[in-house]
């Protein structure tokens, strides 16, 4: 995961996402995962993409 290098594309934007959410930075997480998903709808991670947005909205909530 290098971030970075293309800071617009679909990927970085998504692992920008995944790395907030490491961080335990789950209002960033959220808007860049949600952000890759509308450049991205079809993208073959969609269903782990969406799972994880499920799993940081019940982080957020508890």
């Amino acid at each position: 995961m290098a971030l970075g290098l293309e800071p617009n594309s679909p990927e970085e934007i998504r692992d920008k996402g995944i790395l907030e959410d490491r961080l335990l930075h789950y209002d960033d997480s959220l808007k860049y995962l949600n952000q890759y998903l509308e450049i991205n709808p079809n993208a073959e991670d969609v269903d782990f993409i969406l799972e994880l947005i499920r799993s940081i909205r019940n982080k957020i909530n508890q």
